[in-house]
Order: C-alpha cells, then sequence, then structure tokens
C-alpha cells in the first residue's frame, strides 16, 4: 500500500456512487414492501426505506452545497397571458 500515492477519484465521486446505490434501493425496498404479507417483514422493509431515504438526502446535499450536483432550474409562474390577434408577431407586415 503506497500512502504517497495520488487518490483515484475524488469525493464527490463516491458520494455520487453511494446516492446512485440509495436511489435503486428506495425502489427496490418499496417494491418488497407493497408485496410482503408479514408483519415483520413489511417493518424491516418499512425501516430500511426509511434508512436509505435518510442516507439519500445527505448525500443530495452534500453533493448540492459543494456544486457537484445542480438544483432543479426553477422557472417563474406567468402573471398573464396575451393571445395572438394578428400576424404582425412574426414580423411580416400586411
Amino acid at each position: 500500500m503506497h500512502k504517497e500515492a495520488p487518490k483515484l477519484y475524488d469525493n464527490g465521486f463516491d458520494i455520487m456512487f453511494v446516492r446512485l446505490i440509495k436511489e435503486i434501493s428506495i425502489g427496490i425496498h418499496t417494491l418488497n414492501l407493497t408485496m410482503s404479507y408479514r408483519k415483520d417483514l413489511r417493518e424491516i422493509f418499512r425501516e430500511l426505506s426509511i434508512v436509505t431515504q435518510k442516507y439519500f438526502d445527505f448525500c443530495t446535499e452534500y453533493l448540492i452545497e459543494r456544486g457537484l450536483i445542480q438544483k432543479s432550474p426553477f422557472v417563474d409562474l406567468i402573471k398573464s397571458v396575451e393571445f395572438v390577434k394578428d400576424a404582425s408577431y412574426l414580423g411580416v407586415l400586411n
């Protein structure tokens, strides 16, 4: 083991990988929860889902704070609507 060797990956890669695994796990735990009839199994999948969501949120916040992933774009809602009355908006003068 060479302690002086440069890192192969930076912190963003491993956290992004964990986030991806947690994203997949959320779906799998939810699917297993809906297919289980035993109370103890449902409780296990419910707890796994809660823990998975917690770590998914943690990874997402970490990546957003460091600028490694972007927040969804924000679009302002329009206040009013204007309807076309003639073809002048095309730049063609009649």
